[in-house]
């Protein structure tokens, strides 16, 4: 079909060719007029193509738009850059509040144990300030039997001590006079071994003890006790026998 139809189309293309070759004395034959050929048919072709009228921008325009188009590319490539820095900056800024976090943490527990030791420690010495009020307590009500028993005294009334000390050897009944010289040499003796337990250095009557005579000897007066920071006055109480041996020595107060 397609080869037909080319084969038409030259057909029609052709007469004005085919007169041209016709001889002249052919003319006026019958079917030759010219008449009666057909006229060149037109091929249809391509429309000519119209140039635009629309001139062409000038080449500063055009460098121009180039420079604005690198510069925003430069424009964002700092702003990526710089968005990456942030997000590294953002990432040392969460390491180091997580950092923070826990330290923080640690100190509230250091903060929690140090009340609860503050807590039981404050506890102990509470109790340790109980358990000495009421030992000061017993201390004290003794003291007052003590003084009282010493304010209604059952034995013979105080003696000056001899000239010549009785024989500390001598242990068979004797007169006051006798037992208060032996009782206080023994029991300065004694005194100065209980300051020595509590890390004095010297202890010695701070004035003349007085002798009591009840079921036994007491011999009662007030000691000092000497270090090297200064000295403390204490009442004594030494219980001793006929020949003014100890048989007991306390430290009142």
């Amino acid at each position: 079909m397609l080869a037909l139809t080319g084969l038409t189309l030259a057909l029609m293309a052709c007469p004005p060719a085919l007169a041209q070759q016709v001889p002249a004395e052919l003319d006026g034959a019958p079917g030759s007029h010219a008449a009666d050929i057909p006229p060149p048919l037109k091929v249809p072709g391509k429309p000519a193509t119209k140039k635009s009228t629309v001139p062409e921008a000038p080449r500063a325009q055009q460098s121009k738009l180039l420079q604005q188009a690198e510069a925003q590319k430069a424009e964002q490539a700092r702003l990526a850059r710089r968005a990456e820095e942030l997000q590294v900056q953002q990432a040392k800024l969460d390491a180091r509040a997580a950092e923070l976090a826990l330290e923080e943490k640690r100190i509230e527990k250091l903060r929690t144990d140090a009340a609860a030791q503050q807590a039981a420690e404050d506890k102990r010495l509470a109790q340790l300030r109980a358990d000495a009020q009421t030992k000061l307590a017993a201390q004290q009500a003794e003291l007052t039997r003590k003084q009282q028993e010493a304010s209604h005294p059952a034995a013979a009334p105080e003696m000056p001590a001899p000239e010549t000390p009785a024989d500390d050897n001598a242990r068979q009944p004797s007169s006051p006079r006798l037992v208060f010289a032996a009782a206080r040499r023994s029991c300065t003796w004694a005194g100065e071994q209980a300051a020595r337990a509590r890390d004095y250095e010297d202890a010695q009557y701070d004035d003349e003890p007085r002798l009591y005579q009840r079921d036994g000897w007491e011999l009662r007066g007030r000691m000092r006790l000497q270090d090297r920071g200064g000295y403390r006055l204490v009442d004594t109480v030494c219980e001793v026998d006929d020949a003014g041996g100890v048989q007991r020595f306390a430290l009142l107060r």
